[in-house]
């Protein structure tokens, strides 16, 4: 199933779509939201298809004009493609991709220089000191004794 990415269409209305063409701006919208995200940015065809409705042949397209233009950089590491997103130069070509600038859309592109290139990491469950000093106790045979509302089956 896909995930609901939740393209901001207001924002999608206020590209230049004189510089960028559509299927450009909304390829450019997944990849921050996954850098944004610090999610690892997909490179399969049918997932990245799934979750914005490009084609394979219009996802291609859409990456070689953004890697054209500087703001993506593509690379083939055994077999698959490494997709890596230009956050700086983004930012400093904000005068071009949008014909009129305002706080929220700086606030978004600023996102994308400070956000780590590296993908979330599940936080690991943080234990009690209760759990960490309580012992499970032992019968005289060495088994781990039952508590005494227990029915144990293979007793």
């Amino acid at each position: 199933m896909a995930r609901n990415n939740a393209f901001n269409f207001n924002r999608l209305s206020r590209y230049n779509y004189d510089f960028l063409c559509l299927e450009e701006v909304i390829m450019l919208e997944y990849l921050i939201f996954h850098q944004v995200r610090k999610i690892d940015i997909p490179v399969q065809s049918s997932r990245v298809e799934q979750e914005t409705g490009l084609k394979k042949h219009r996802q291609q397209k859409a990456l070689e004009l953004l890697s054209e233009k500087k703001f993506v950089k593509v690379e083939t590491l055994q077999q698959r493609k490494k997709i890596t997103l230009n956050g700086e130069l983004i930012n400093l070509s904000a005068q071009r991709i949008f014909p009129k600038i305002n706080k929220s859309i700086l606030r978004f592109l600023n996102q994308t220089i400070y956000s780590n290139t590296t993908p979330k990491e599940k936080p690991k469950a943080k234990q009690s000191a209760s759990s960490k000093s309580v012992k499970t106790p032992k019968s005289a045979s060495g088994k781990v004794a039952m508590p005494a509302n227990q029915i144990g089956l293979f007793d």
